[in-house]
């Protein structure tokens, strides 16, 4: 799934040029739209999303159109599908356990509590997995911690609120080890994934992190040494 086809890269786009690969227009909100554009699939990588300024805007695009597309995956007899949520999803409160994630833990038991996309991501969540209980949805879950990359602005709201483009006010005191991963490295995940023969991973959540010791705090000042702005948190 692509979000904008217009940011392809030079590889993707040589590819659709040349036949190697096809793209289908579809909308979430489009069901005979979205059925046409699984067709013939053997998996289905789920990066879609929606926003909205209400729980029910964003309802209507993350959590409806997100199953509108596993019906459609179901009706196609996909192998494998493949749901591309976020870390967000989880609870990383202070009182979580030891402060160690693993791919055990589920999501946030209190999500009338979070920010809609987190909201929006948990309810996404629950209902794919109950289509996977009920209607066999062959469903792994991938949830990509804090995505960093060389080419993408370091403003991420992982790191707390930006107040402004040099400004960030942390979710805390900033003084915890952060979930970060390379967006190169969610990509090889995410092939990894779609590529597996075996069924394994059917039914499992997988959180993509690595393990680097960074905070918010130190890597808002490495943002500061780099830029050679004055970035503060």
């Amino acid at each position: 799934a692509v979000r904008k086809p217009q940011g392809l890269s030079e590889d993707l786009e040589r590819a659709v040029r040349g036949g190697a690969l096809q793209l289908a227009r579809a909308d979430l909100g489009q069901p005979a739209a979205l059925a046409a554009a699984v067709r013939g699939a053997r998996v289905v990588l789920h990066l879609a999303t929606g926003g909205g300024a209400t729980w029910e805007e964003l309802e209507r695009a993350m959590v409806q159109g997100t199953r509108a597309l596993a019906e459609a995956c179901l009706e196609a007899r996909v192998e494998r599908f493949v749901y591309v949520s976020s870390i967000a999803a989880l609870y990383l409160g202070p009182d979580c356990g030891a402060g160690v994630i693993d791919d055990a833990d589920r999501t946030d038991p209190k999500p009338e509590l979070r920010a809609l996309y987190a909201r929006g991501k948990i309810a996404a969540e629950r209902e794919l997995v109950r289509l996977a209980k009920e209607r066999g949805l062959p469903l792994t879950i991938v949830r990509p911690g804090v995505v960093l990359g060389a080419d993408a602005p370091f403003q991420h709201s992982g790191l707390g609120l930006w107040v402004r483009d040099n400004h960030c006010v942390g979710w805390g005191r900033g003084e915890r080890p952060l979930p970060l991963v390379l967006v190169e490295d969610v990509a090889d995940a995410l092939a990894r994934v779609a590529a597996h023969s075996g069924r394994e991973l059917e039914g499992k959540a997988l959180n993509l992190a690595a393990r680097v010791p960074l905070s918010a705090q130190e890597l808002v000042a490495h943002f500061a040494r780099v830029s050679g702005r004055d970035v503060h948190f």
